[in-house]
Order: C-alpha cells, then structure tokens, then sequence
C-alpha cells in the first residue's frame, strides 16, 4: 500500500504582497520581525531580525513622507517598499524551508498562511465598544476582537470631506485618533482583515465629538 509522506503537504506562506497597501506590508513586516526573534526556531535567518525591522521602519518613514503628494517622496516610498517586499520573500522562503511543513510553526511566522483548496474562515463583522475622549484632540476607540482577525483598518469622517482612512491596526483596543479638531463630531467605521488579506465589511458607524 502506498503511505503518503506527511511531509508532501500543500501548506506553503502566501508570499505574494502585491494586494497589500502600504499600512498592511508594515504590519506583516512587524510581525515577522518579532517571529524571527525566536532564535530556537529561525538560530540563522537568511536576513537578521534587526535588518528586517530597519528596513520597515524606513519604509514607514517613506509612507509618512510621501503623503503630501511629493513625486521625489513618493519615489522613495516606492523604492523602499520593493526592498522591504524583497527582504520579505526571502526570509518567507527561508522560514518554509525551516520548519519542513510544521503547520503549527508557519502560523507563528508572521506570514499568512495559503492552503490549497481551503477557504478562508469568514470572519465576523466587527462591533465597536467605544470611542471615548481620552485627552484633548484624541479619541480612542475599543472594539469587540474578532475571532481569526490579523489585523483591523479603520476610517472616519467629518464635516464635507467624506471617509479618510486612519491606518490599520494590530490591536482591538485603545486604537487611538489623534491631531483631532476640538469641538468637531468624528464618525468612525472599522473592517477586520482576515487570512489571505480578506475583509469584512465595515462595522456601524459610531460618532464622538472631540474636545
């Protein structure tokens, strides 16, 4: 009889990052930096958690530059998330070839992990809690965690100007909205981001006057 070899998986990292914005590669390249500091598992990563994380922290510097529309900026921006994109294939190739199909350790790599014929799990709808003034021109909002959430993006409105996006986050609590205009009603929605970069739809609409 032929015994199928338990190594001869189709689990395999989704190292494909051309879907992701800017704000999503940042988190990804948070998360696989902190995975890479687990020396027992990663003792020589093919590119050093402290490279990774510089060459994010750049590419976070570059997005913040090029949001005033700059072309010399935005350039840059461009320029650095090819490298940060680079570095992090490499170490995604690194990681599958050292844990040899271990399922349980390529969850814990920070990489998103793609099956062949599974779905992703649907994830549900998230629910703010709160959002509360916690200081002048601040808001902080609280939402329920959404179970199998990578991560949860978050906009908002006021006045004329429509939804703006605010960033995405790792955290379900204490997300906070900053440089806010005193005196001015702020209407916030949230989406969680689920495996193989897939989205909820977007929460209720909860508003909160800043002070």
């Amino acid at each position: 009889m032929f015994m199928k070899d338990k190594r001869m998986k189709t689990t395999k990292l989704y190292l494909d990052f051309s879907a992701y914005n800017p704000a999503e590669l940042t988190v990804l390249g948070d998360r696989v930096t902190n995975a890479l500091n687990d020396k027992e598992t990663y003792p020589n990563p093919v590119i050093p958690a402290e490279e990774l994380a510089t060459a994010n922290g750049e590419f976070k510097e570059a997005i913040d530059a090029a949001a005033t529309g700059d072309r010399v900026a935005i350039r840059d921006r461009n320029q650095k998330r090819e490298v940060l994109v680079r570095m992090l294939r490499q170490v995604g190739l690194y990681v599958q070839a050292v844990v040899d199909g271990d399922d349980a350790k390529l969850a814990a790599s920070g990489f998103e992990v793609s099956v062949a014929a599974r779905k992703p799990a649907v994830l549900d709808k998230p629910l703010i809690e709160t959002v509360e003034n916690r200081a002048s021109r601040e808001l902080a909002v609280s939402l329920r965690r959404v179970r199998g959430a990578k991560a949860y993006e978050v906009r908002m409105s006021h006045g004329p100007e429509g939804w703006q996006m605010v960033g995405v986050f790792t955290q379900a609590r204490n997300i906070l909205l900053t440089d806010l205009t005193p005196g001015q009603t702020y209407t916030v929605q949230v989406r969680a981001i689920g495996a193989g970069n897939t989205t909820t739809d977007w929460s209720d609409p909860v508003s909160r006057m800043s002070l």
